[in-house]
């Protein structure tokens, strides 16, 4: 549906009966409570689903930037580790 912020798997679910083809529920996303239509919301934004294409490459650069924050913080740790480690050494006093 058009009104579906979720784009992909969207949430908007009509149950047909398989013996006489009437529609048996309707699960319209538009219709929904506002705690669910927010929820909704959130996990669309999420995923990147809410702005489509766009959505999806930003969810990915974020992800990929807080892969390089980690590196480069473990990188910061252990080059400071190993400075400090040195520092201590008794053999460089003697």
């Amino acid at each position: 549906m058009r009104h579906d912020v979720r784009r992909f798997f969207g949430t908007t679910i009509v149950y047909i009966s398989n013996q006489n083809g009437g529609v048996l529920e309707n699960y319209d996303a538009k219709l929904m409570p506002a705690r669910v239509q927010i929820w909704d919301a959130i996990y669309a934004l999420h995923t990147g689903e809410m702005a489509g294409t766009p959505g999806r490459c930003l969810t990915v650069v974020v992800g990929l930037s807080l892969l390089v924050l980690i590196a480069l913080g473990l990188s910061l740790y252990f080059l400071r580790r190993a400075r400090a480690h040195r520092r201590k050494d008794p053999t460089d006093a003697a």
